[in-house]
C-alpha cells in the first residue's frame, strides 16, 4: 500500500487530492476553506468560457474549435468524477470530489445549452449581417438584385415603396408574404427586391408586415434564413405566374424604418443574456456550495466510515 501511495505521488491530480483529502477517521469535521473556494469558481470558470464559446464569434466563425473545447471542458468533468472514484477506493473524504463532479458536469450542460440558445436567437443573426455589406440610396426600378448578392442592410432612395397591387403570400401551415419594392408607377422588366414577413398578410388587407404603415420607411434588413427564403421564393412564383410579372434574383428583406438600430439590438440583446446567465450560475453554484458546506459540517454528509471500492 505504501508503494502504491508513492506512485500515486506523481500523478498531477495528487495537488487537488491534496485539498480535498479527510482522513475517514477524523472525528470533528473542519471545512476546508481552500476545496470551498474550488468548489466554486471551478465550475463558474468552465460555465463562463463555455457560455462565452457557444455564444459569440467563436461559435460562428470556427464551429469546429468551439466543440473541441467543450471536449476539454468534459476532460474537466471526467477527472473531477475519476477523483470521486479514486477518494472512494482509498477510503478518503469524497465530498468535494463528488460535488465538483456534479456541479463541473451541470455547468458543461448549461454552458451549451444556454450558449446555443443565446447564439441561434441573437448572435447569429446580428454575425450573419456584419459579415455583409450596407448599401444606401438603391434605386429599386433601375437595380438588379444580382448587384448586391453580399447585401445584409439596404437603404433605398426617397420614395421607394411597397407595391401592394403585388404582393402575395405562400402558406404552408404559415403564411410567408411577400410584396415588391418599387417607385413611381411603371412596370418594372424585373422585380428583385421583396419585403417580406410570416402570418402578416392576407387576401382581403393585403401586406402587413413589418413597418408597411411607416410613410418614411425605406430601409431593408436581409433574411438569412435558408429555409424561410425557399418559401418567400415560392411565393414570388406565384406572384409572377399571377400578376404576369418576372423576378431575376429576388433578394428578400424584412421593412423597417431603422434596420441598424435592429442589428444593435440582436448584439446588445447577446451581451445582455451572456451577463444576467454569468450572474445567475455564479448565485446558483454559490448556493450549492453552502448548502453542501452546511451539510458537510453539521449533518455529516458522507458519513466517516465508507465502503472500500477496487
Amino acid at each position: 500500500m505504501r508503494n502504491e501511495d508513492q506512485m500515486r505521488d506523481g500523478f498531477s491530480y495528487k495537488a487537488l487530492q491534496h485539498f480535498f483529502a479527510e482522513k475517514s477517521g477524523t472525528r470533528r469535521r473542519r471545512l476546508n476553506v481552500m476545496a470551498t473556494l474550488i468548489s466554486f469558481f471551478v465550475p463558474w470558470f468552465l460555465f463562463t468560457a463555455l457560455f462565452a464559446v457557444f455564444s459569440f464569434d467563436i461559435h460562428y466563425d470556427y464551429s469546429l474549435l468551439a466543440w473541441l473545447l467543450a471536449l476539454v471542458g468534459l476532460a474537466v468533468v471526467g477527472m473531477f468524477s475519476y477523483l470521486s472514484y479514486d477518494a472512494l477506493r482509498m477510503n478518503r473524504e469524497p465530498t468535494w470530489h463528488i460535488f465538483l463532479a456534479a456541479t463541473c458536469l451541470i455547468a458543461w450542460l448549461a454552458a451549451i445549452g444556454l450558449g446555443g440558445l443565446n447564439f441561434t436567437n441573437h448572435m447569429n443573426n446580428y454575425y450573419d449581417v456584419k459579415s455583409l455589406h450596407t448599401y444606401t440610396n438603391v434605386d429599386p426600378t433601375s437595380t438588379l438584385g444580382s448587384t448586391y448578392m453580399d447585401m445584409g442592410l439596404i437603404q433605398f432612395v426617397d420614395g421607394a415603396y411597397i407595391d401592394q397591387a403585388h404582393s402575395m403570400s405562400f402558406k404552408d401551415g404559415t403564411y410567408y408574404c411577400v410584396a415588391p419594392i418599387t417607385q413611381g408607377t411603371m412596370e418594372l422588366a424585373s422585380y428583385d427586391w421583396w419585403a417580406v414577413g410570416k402570418d402578416c398578410c392576407n387576401s382581403e388587407s393585403g401586406f402587413k408586415c413589418g413597418d408597411y404603415n411607416v410613410k418614411t420607411t425605406r430601409e431593408g434588413l436581409r433574411i438569412m434564413n435558408n429555409q424561410d427564403r425557399q418559401y418567400f421564393r415560392l411565393a414570388v412564383e406565384q406572384a409572377e405566374a399571377g400578376y404576369d410579372i418576372h423576378s431575376s434574383h429576388p433578394i428578400f428583406f424584412e421593412w423597417m424604418e431603422d434596420a441598424s438600430t435592429q442589428v444593435e439590438t440582436w448584439h446588445q440583446s447577446g451581451i445582455d443574456f451572456y451577463q444576467y446567465g454569468v450572474i445567475c450560475f455564479a448565485a446558483f453554484q454559490a448556493l450549492l456550495v453552502f448548502g453542501t458546506a452546511v451539510a458537510y459540517v453539521k449533518f455529516k454528509l458522507f458519513p466517516a466510515q465508507y465502503t472500500q471500492i477496487g
